[in-house]
């Protein structure tokens, strides 16, 4: 019994410290490998290792899971991601709170997203779409022929592309095709089902994907120079120190903010699709010569095309922090002119009248 009495403060106190230890760790990560089955990687900077569980991941970082594997991610803030097996994803943004991103560029997730403040926004990208989240539970698959399907479980999803917008709400389903806009869709089976018929569709009639795809490449390409041009009048019209109308200064700022979320969806989704690609090429190869050759140039053009959405992303966030400063400046400058007239005022007021 004295043994017994002594040995239980030392088990507890143990147990304390390790309940301490996973509550500290619970905290002290943005985005980490929680759980995985069979042969997960993780690509970050050009060399691929084996994932490990408690693995931190970082911007930009490619978790690639094999046949039969699987990964789990966790987030700061409680939401979690499911990476099913012979999937791909990019981690886009991670900043340790509710704005964290990632895309999907092939193979299926199943996500659960903590309710988000206000404010804050959080989006998942593939090839064909951009997903707004608020707090929500779905699954979204992208094919081997790079379309894109979501599949609500609870809450509801913003989806828009180049092509239109769409909201996806409680069991609901969306499928959002390359160069096409998102579309509900009726079709009551599972999303993994969909997406077997559709890579069974790909393999059988590829060069269908690959007009497609270079279709979106067109409209892509366009957007960018439209883009380019829009940032360079952008540059030419900064507010002055001071000068001009203040409301339109701050309409300036509002357009430069749209602009630059605009080009910073429109790089991610190529990012998306890019990986989706390679995806094609990793597939067939040099075994089908025709059809690797024909996704090798669609993969160029796309390269050409992220080049310049990354010459964009750029440049207006350039334009946009000299649009903060000086309107920063203006409002100093038309602050320190207000309390001038209102000091003015004050000290004639105090003034002793003359009769």
């Amino acid at each position: 019994m004295k043994v017994v009495n002594k040995v239980l403060p030392v088990l507890f106190a143990c147990f304390v410290v390790m309940v301490s230890i996973l509550a500290t760790s619970q905290f002290s990560y943005a985005l980490q490998v929680g759980f995985l089955v069979g042969d997960v990687y993780v690509t970050r900077g050009g060399t691929t290792n084996m994932a490990s569980m408690g693995l931190q991941l970082q911007k930009d970082d490619i978790v690639k899971t094999a046949k039969g594997g699987m990964a789990e991610l966790n987030f700061k803030d409680g939401s979690v991601v499911t990476v099913k097996e012979s999937s791909k994803i990019k981690i886009v943004t991670v900043y340790g709170g509710e704005q964290d991103s990632f895309s999907v560029m092939t193979g299926i997730v199943k996500a659960r997203f903590s309710k988000l403040k206000k404010e804050s926004h959080r989006k998942i990208y593939t090839p064909t779409t951009v997903c707004g989240i608020r707090g929500t539970e779905f699954e979204i698959a992208v094919s081997d022929g790079v379309d894109s399907k979501v599949h609500m479980i609870e809450g509801s999803v913003e989806l828009q592309n180049q092509y239109g917008t769409s909201r996806v709400k409680d069991n609901d389903q969306a499928k959002i095709p390359v160069a096409g806009k998102p579309e509900m869709t009726k079709d009551d089976g599972t999303i993994d089902k969909w997406k077997e018929n559709k890579d069974k569709d790909f393999s059988e009639n590829p060069s269908a994907s690959a007009e497609r795809l270079t279709k979106h490449l067109d409209v892509m390409k366009e957007r960018a120079d439209n883009n380019s041009e829009s940032i360079s009048e952008m540059k030419n019209t900064l507010p002055e120190d001071g000068a001009g109308d203040k409301e339109k200064d701050l309409e300036k700022i509002r357009q430069v903010i749209s602009t630059e979320s605009v080009v910073e969806d429109d790089m991610f989704m190529n990012q998306a699709a890019t990986g989706a690609i390679e995806h094609v090429l990793e597939n067939f190869d040099r075994d089908k010569k025709e059809i690797y050759d024909n996704f090798l140039k669609i993969k160029k053009e796309s390269n050409t095309v992220l080049e310049q959405q990354q010459k964009n992303y750029q440049a207006i966030q350039a334009v946009r922090e000299a649009y903060k400063k000086a309107y920063g400046e203006i409002m100093d400058s038309h602050r320190e002119y207000m309390d001038s007239i209102k000091n003015k005022i004050d000290k004639d007021s105090v003034k002793p009248r003359l009769e």
